[in-house]
Formats: C-alpha cells, structure tokens, sequence
C-alpha cells in the first residue's frame, strides 16, 4: 500500500512524487538556526567580558598609576589637583 501511495520512488530517492512542502524545508532550518542563536549569544557576551572588560580595567589601572605619579610629584591632594587642572591646561 505505501509503494502505492508514493508511486515508484523509494525512500532513497531524491526525486519526490509529491510537492515538496516549503514549511518542512522552513522548519529544517529553523531546527538549525534556533540552537546556534543562544551559543552565539553566549560567545559575543564572553568576548565582549574578555576583550573590552579587561581592556578597560587596565587602562584604568594605568590612568591611576600616573594620577599617583603626578600627585606624589606636585604634593598635592586630590581636590587641589581639580582646581589646578584648567589652570595648566589654559597654560600649555
């Protein structure tokens, strides 16, 4: 009865005797792209932590190593700093 039904092409064959329908070809895909998205979704955000996190904390880092340079030079506080800041920059 099944070879009736689907005429002479077996299971095998790439040949269908029936339409192909676009919605199983749709949800082939979708059985693909839907498991991809989260593992994409997880790499960007482990790249994003590694790569710009870390960039910013050292440079963060190395702005504060000169901020102590500079006030172990000057002998000055933090709030004196502020206040001399638009002075030399009107000045260079």
């Amino acid at each position: 009865m099944v070879k009736a039904a689907l005429g002479k092409t077996n299971w095998a064959s790439p040949v269908r005797s029936v339409p192909y329908d676009n919605k199983v070809r749709h949800r082939d895909h979708m059985k693909r792209i839907i498991p991809l998205l989260p593992i994409l979704l997880i790499g960007f955000g482990i790249g994003w932590y590694f790569g710009y996190t870390r960039l910013t904390a050292k440079n963060q880092r190395e702005l504060l190593k000169q901020n102590q340079c500079v006030r172990d030079n000057f002998r000055m506080t933090d709030a004196e700093m502020a206040e001399a800041g638009p002075k030399i920059l009107t000045v260079f």
